[in-house]
Order: structure tokens, then sequence, then C-alpha cells
């Protein structure tokens, strides 16, 4: 099932040179492979070069601004997350307009949706659990964005065959998880390795997702959805927990991280639902092996270790934690 065999195969393309996570988690060498583009998303021109340039099979579409970023500055927001992602979608389907052959075309693009398209937890009651398909009413601008993200990949399926699948995780946890409001359990895990103190900033239930099972996700789903056309958006089960249990895995790996690494007990309560049913990627998957779901023991023993080995080979930045408390 393996896309991608060498990071020569991969375009990795962002608005600028920022090798802070690649360093975490390739080696030099990988990351000499890697071919490299920086660009703006809301140019579709460049966009189209990139395209025409290295003629990929698969476009997995990552680019956005959080949920803070979009509450501050919703022009900015909406240009990025709603433009950014129009503008993947019509470079595809003016890319394989132009293809003379089938195989030339590019097969599908996989992007990120949220979690955040999701209502408060009162909105789905009696169930306790969300469905893929329940009426959704987002409280953040970011919410919004990526529910008409997922609204216009289904029309370009319906009028242009362009299959997709936009995938709603949470709690994304692991190496190389620096940015947005729910980072702080990844942040929580290099604090405790580094031996700084840090404070999650909000508290209470969530579903949580190791970053590696998400990572194989959005690659496997890019071939899937070849097999089984469509323009799906998917919610990701993961596994639901307390952050106070979260952070009890992390003391038993590092015992004395529980003197200061800690929950602000003021902090929110994550406003999304914490249990999520993910029947539109089963029956994707249906008779192909199941997408994989770490748990959180296994998970954070992992991220740890790699924290650990990459603190000794002295790789481990602490730029994205707070310079005081």
């Amino acid at each position: 099932d393996n896309v991608v065999d060498s990071p020569s195969d991969i375009i990795a393309a962002d608005i600028r040179e920022n090798n802070g996570i690649f360093k975490q988690i390739l080696t030099p060498q990988q990351l000499s492979k890697l071919n490299r583009e920086y660009f703006d998303i809301t140019n579709f021109k460049v966009l189209q070069s990139i395209l025409n340039k290295y003629r990929p099979n698969y476009v997995i579409h990552l680019a956005g601004l959080q949920i803070p970023t979009c509450r501050a500055r919703p022009i900015l927001g909406g240009m990025v997350n709603v433009i950014g992602a129009l503008n993947v979608f019509e470079s595809v389907k003016q890319y394989n307009e132009n293809q003379q052959s089938e195989g030339d075309k590019i097969k599908s693009i996989v992007y990120a949706s949220s979690a955040g398209i999701c209502g408060k937890k009162e909105d789905y009651l009696p169930s306790t659990s969300v469905n893929d398909n329940d009426v959704h009413v987002p409280r953040t601008h970011y919410g919004v964005y990526k529910l008409c993200n997922e609204g216009n990949a289904r029309i370009y399926f319906q009028d242009h065959n362009i299959s997709s699948v936009g995938l709603r995780p949470l709690t994304v946890y692991g190496v190389g998880r620096e940015l947005g409001l729910t980072s702080d359990a990844t942040k929580a895990i290099k604090s405790a390795v580094l031996n700084k103190p840090f404070t999650m900033n909000y508290r209470g239930s969530t579903l949580f997702h190791y970053v590696e099972d998400i990572a194989d996700t959005f690659i496997r789903c890019s071939k899937q959805c070849v097999t089984k056309p469509g323009a799906y958006a998917c919610n990701i089960r993961g596994v639901t927990m307390d952050c106070k249990d979260f952070l009890e895995e992390l003391f038993k790996l590092i015992p004395s991280a529980r003197q200061y690494i800690k929950i602000n007990q003021d902090g929110i309560v994550l406003p999304f639902p914490d249990s999520m049913e993910q029947d539109t990627l089963d029956n994707l998957f249906k008779g192909r092996p199941s997408l994989n779901i770490t748990k959180p023991k296994e998970a954070i023993q992992r991220v740890v270790e790699q924290f650990q080995e990459l603190k000794r080979q002295n790789r481990l930045h602490a730029k994205d934690l707070p310079s005081k408390l």
C-alpha cells in the first residue's frame, strides 16, 4: 500500500523555508532528497506551474491557518483556508484537462478538514458520538471554512470527477506537531524530555490521534479513493481520553515531569465533541487492512523515545515552547 518509496518522490511545498519539523523526522540524507518549493497557496498561477513542473500523481493539501489566526484575522483565514483549497482543486482540474492520457492525470486530492467542523457536544444529543453526515454548526470561522471546503470538494467530484478525501482529526500529537490550539499535548511531552516547565492550556476530555497514524491515513486515502472514486468527508475515530489521563501515561515514563508539567485548571475545555464514528472511512477501506489507531500508552512511549533520541543528537529544538511561564 506504500505510495511513497523515497523522499525523492515527494514535492514538499510551504510558504517559506522552515526545516524545524523536517529535521526532527528526517535524516539529513532524506531531507536532501526532498523536492522543495516555496509559494503562497493563494497564488493560483504559481500552484499551476508547480503541478506542470513535477506532474504528480497525488496531491495532499495541508496548508491552512489555525483557529486563533482565523478568529483574529478572518479575511486572511478565508483567503488561505478557503481560496487556497479552491486553488488546489481548480489547478488539479485544469491540469487534468490538459493531459492526453488518463495515466498522466492527478489521481486524487486528500486534504485536511478538521473536527472543528463540529458544533458543541450538546448539538448531537441524545447521541454521545458524532456521525460523518450529522448536521454540523461550527462555532468558529475556522470550522466554517473547513465545512465550506468539504462542500466544494463534493462539487468538484460531481462536476469534474476529481476524487478526494477530507480528514477530520482533532487533537493530533507526536513529533512535528508544533502549531495550533491542540498542539499542547505534544509540547507537554517535549517539555518533559527537555526538563522544562509547561502548562497545557486546555483541559477535560478530547479525541487524541497519534501523528504517525494520521500521516499513514492521509497517504493510504490518496490511493484508496482512486479505487473507490468519490468525495469523502471523514471522521477519524481516535482515542477518547481526559487530558489528565494522557499526562499520567507520560508521568509513568518520566516520573519527575509530574513536578513541572501541569494542566491549567482555568484553561478552556475544547469546544468539540470527544467521540466520533468513522463509518465513511471504514467503508472506504472495507476489504483492505484496517487503519491504525495506536493506543496512547504505546504512542506516548514512542514520542518520548523519539524526542530523547533527538535530544541525544542535539537535534531537539524548543522554539515552539514558551520562554516564560
